[in-house]
């Protein structure tokens, strides 16, 4: 039995209040796994924590090395997307004391759900083009799906980068660029983003194939502790069959009274009611997420039909 306890923030994310990441029993790790599954971005608070002990906490998620090149600061980001397997995200906790700038969020799922579902349609048969910091050469871009179904929660999340992304695979730049800079404006819209505030004791455990960031400062610098986890290979957001069995292994879901964790192999897989009730207390749900008018397009999409 455990005290921690989740608190949805809005429009997306969660903090995480109790438990111990530098300690955690088997019961804090499944209610942590879950909670990151379903929310993508926790905020946990007055944890002690050094940075041995974060990559520990870290590697309860995947394989997690301290990070080695510093986040664009000043810039949106998510990541290394310019990757076959594109990192899960970052734990990132504070060290010291004394004023630090607000982190924001852009919720990637929201972003996507704030789309007319025609829009939705055209998006999801493309393929983005991203490259890597060290090797920014449109020439060696690797090609994700635009659209991704989530490996954990299972849900539908745009897969751009604004600081990496440099096109779309079956549009001209001509046509794909002014489309790509609409999508990152419209995801950095208030309506998707939440603003995390550090403190001592604050660390952030944010799911980068879900969320973009936002930072003032460079996380990678003595302020901070950075550690990286390593990823998988994302599929694209197919309309898989509800009566297809493996319907949970492929995209996750959640029953009456469950909850979903993210096992180590990247899949996800329900934990019993009775064994995830006693264990964590969900105090609000994330917020429903309203759709925009159907009306709301972008204009450069291919035909439909």
């Amino acid at each position: 039995m455990t005290s921690i306890e989740i608190v949805a923030l809005e429009p997306a994310g969660a903090e995480v209040f109790g438990g111990n990441l530098a300690n955690q029993t088997v019961a804090e790790t499944d209610q942590i796994a879950a909670a990151f599954a379903s929310f993508g971005l926790l905020v946990f608070r007055d944890q002690i924590i050094d940075e041995s002990e974060l990559i520990s906490a870290a590697s309860k998620f995947s394989s997690a090395a301290p990070q080695g090149q510093p986040s664009p600061a000043g810039q949106w980001h998510a990541g290394e997307t310019g990757r076959v397997a594109p990192t899960t995200g970052t734990l990132t906790a504070l060290r010291g004391h004394g004023p630090t700038p607000d982190t924001l969020f852009a919720s990637t799922y929201t972003a996507f759900d704030h789309l007319s579902s025609a829009t939705q349609r055209g998006l999801e048969g493309l393929h983005a083009l991203h490259v890597t910091s060290q090797h920014p050469d449109r020439s060696s871009a690797i090609r994700h799906p635009l659209v991704i179904r989530h490996p954990l929660s299972g849900n539908k999340a745009l897969f751009v980068n604004p600081s990496t992304t440099v096109g779309i695979d079956e549009m001209s730049d001509d046509a794909s660029l002014p489309l790509l800079n609409q999508l990152f404006e419209h995801g950095q819209s208030a309506a998707c983003v939440t603003r995390v505030s550090w403190e001592p004791g604050t660390v952030v455990l944010w799911d980068s194939r879900a969320f973009w960031r936002f930072e003032s400062v460079d996380t990678s610098s003595d302020r901070f502790v950075t550690i990286e986890i390593a990823g998988t290979k994302l599929d694209a957001a197919v309309r898989p069959d509800a009566s297809d069995p493996s319907l949970v292994q492929r995209a996750g879901a959640t029953l009456a009274g469950g909850i979903i964790t993210a096992a180590m192999t990247g899949i996800a897989e329900v934990i019993e009611p009775e064994r995830a009730r006693p264990d964590v207390e969900i105090v609000a749900e994330a917020p429903d997420r309203e759709p925009l008018d159907d009306g709301f397009d972008f204009g450069g999409l291919p035909p439909l039909d």
